[in-house]
């Protein structure tokens, strides 16, 4: 029993990452790349926003060629949103 109880424990504790590119533009990539990140302990909203303007705004980029998302964390208990703007 107390092994079935490990074995569930431990397989909910599961670390992962994972990285979407979700847009491109016909403009060049640019030398500039903002990011704005959020994070959540438990599926509570604990901080930050994850949004493109926000992401865009960190480094005073204008014209945006391109827009990625990543999420890392260990599910359910901790996790970060991620969104990565790259352009001019």
């Amino acid at each position: 029993m107390k092994m079935i109880f490990a074995v569930l424990l431990l397989g909910s504790m599961v670390s992962c990452a994972r990285f979407v590119p979700m847009q491109a533009t016909t403009h060049e990539l640019g030398s500039k790349r903002g990011m704005s990140c959020s994070t959540y302990i438990v599926g509570i909203h604990t901080g930050g926003k994850n949004h493109i303007y926000d992401a865009a705004k960190s480094k005073g980029i204008t014209r945006i060629s391109a827009v990625d998302h990543r999420q890392t964390g260990i599910f359910p208990f901790y996790w970060k949103d991620c969104t990565f703007v790259s352009g001019e």
